[in-house]
């Protein structure tokens, strides 16, 4: 996509394209415009919108100074400045795991956690490692497409807790006695359940995708976030 010459409100600069990467824009949870760099950034920026501890965050949020070994002086710009309901900060930083052994990265890494340790901060590095799998990537994809409170019905959700307090059932069979016990469309039942999903109301009971070819994985059991 197309990037205008500023970049978003508090980002001190924007995202570079390599060629390889894949970049982008979103929209987070305080409607702040928030850019990824790469995929695993995405992936990070997926689970901060979810993580209700995160009031706000702000990707390329300011350039830090420090100087190496050699007495030079360096810059670089951390992925992203975390704000917490508790009031505390923290810097996310996004890597791959063959990278982190660079005498660069390194330098980096060090230098974000003395600056962060001054500040009272918390430093964070993330790599593939740490980062969710190709399947929790795929269920977060498919819930964050219900992330829209318009999906949260009440009645709906209702009985949809009333079921699961009995235990874990697998999301075909959810939505299926749901929509008849209510006398909703499952379309719309679905949608309810995605989006508890995605705010953390209910859990993912067994590992799994969440849809096949567009459809509810009947091999995927869901819980009550207990």
């Amino acid at each position: 996509m197309a990037f205008k010459r500023k970049p978003p409100q508090g980002n001190v600069r924007r995202v570079r394209s390599t060629g390889k990467n894949i970049r982008g824009v979103v929209t987070n949870k305080t409607n702040r415009i928030v850019q990824h760099e790469s995929y695993n950034e995405f992936k990070l920026i997926l689970l901060l919108e979810r993580d209700a501890s995160v009031l706000d965050f702000i990707s390329q949020p300011e350039q830090f100074e420090f100087f190496g070994p050699d007495g030079k002086h360096h810059t670089y710009t951390p992925d992203f400045k975390v704000l917490k309901i508790d009031g505390s900060i923290e810097i996310h930083e996004v890597t791959i795991l063959k990278r982190t052994t660079k005498e660069n990265m390194i330098l980096r890494e060090q230098a974000g956690r003395n600056i962060c340790r001054e500040r009272g901060w918390k430093y964070i590095l993330h790599t593939e490692k740490t980062l969710p799998s190709p399947t929790e990537m795929a269920n977060l994809s498919t819930m964050y497409g219900f992330k829209p409170t318009a999906y949260y019905v009440e009645p709906i959700a209702q009985m949809i807790r009333r079921y699961l307090a009995k235990g874990m059932l697998d999301v075909t069979t959810l939505i299926t006695q749901v929509s008849f016990a209510i006398q909703a469309p499952e379309v719309i039942v679905s949608g309810c359940v995605y989006h508890m999903l995605w705010r953390n109301d209910l859990i993912i009971a067994t590992q799994g995708l969440l849809m096949i070819d567009g459809y509810p994985n009947p091999k995927t059991a869901i819980a009550l976030r207990p």
